[in-house]
């Protein structure tokens, strides 16, 4: 019964930053008591196996009460990063946060954000919206892929997509997700075909940013 009471008592450790039991640890345990890592080894505690990081991650959807958290973030990275995004800072600026709450409380199984938190601080975050028409509610679409430049390297973005393509199989009747992605980032390119993405095409001049032409390319994951 010892190691029963310690379990418990790491787990309300664990609730007390906000995360979840179930939450994924880095592989190399760090932060994790010594005692606690033959119970991860059997299973108990889920393990995954992303890059090793020193802080402990949380992924889950964002809901009206992070309306704030994301309102900063989204804009965070419309200010450093404007060719990932079709949205300028100026129009985000201009959302109100009832409008960001009122945007989550509309969210649901089949449009929804997922966000990455370390600690309690939201440090990434993805969105899917499945299309409205008839004819193309086989498809839905990822937007919005964004990790803070100091959290990147640790496979978050990955971990986001992976969580969307999950609950996204659980939609009956979708069968590809799609995404654009600027043809100025090889990196994110990376990121998505190391999941499955395949290129299908390109928009040329798809953005323009002042006297600058941004090409898109277009990316679809078959379900």
């Amino acid at each position: 019964m010892r190691g029963w009471t310690r379990i418990k008592a790491f787990a309300a450790n664990v609730r007390e930053l906000n995360l979840d039991v179930s939450v994924s640890f880095a592989r190399n345990f760090l932060e994790i008591p010594e005692w606690v890592k033959p119970y991860l080894e059997i299973g108990f505690f889920r393990v995954d196996s992303r890059p090793v990081h020193s802080r402990l991650m949380e992924i889950r959807l964002l809901t009206e009460h992070d309306a704030e958290a994301w309102w900063q973030l989204r804009l965070l990275g419309l200010t450093t990063d404007p060719v990932s995004f079709a949205e300028s800072a100026d129009e985000h600026r201009k959302k109100t946060m009832q409008e960001v709450r009122t945007f989550f409380r509309a969210c649901s199984p089949e449009n929804f954000v997922v966000g990455s938190f370390e600690g309690r601080e939201l440090v990434a975050m993805a969105g899917f919206y499945r299309e409205r028409h008839d004819k193309f509610r086989h498809k839905g679409t990822i937007w919005s892929v964004y990790v803070r430049q100091e959290s990147r390297g640790k496979g978050i973005a990955k971990a986001l997509l992976s969580e969307i393509i999950r609950r996204v199989r659980l939609i009956e009747g979708i069968e590809q997700i799609n995404l654009i992605v600027s043809a100025t980032q090889p990196v994110a390119k990376r990121v998505y075909s190391s999941l499955g993405f395949k290129h299908y095409g390109t928009e040329p001049r798809s953005l323009k940013i002042g006297d600058t032409y941004i090409d898109d390319e277009l990316m679809v994951l078959y379900l």
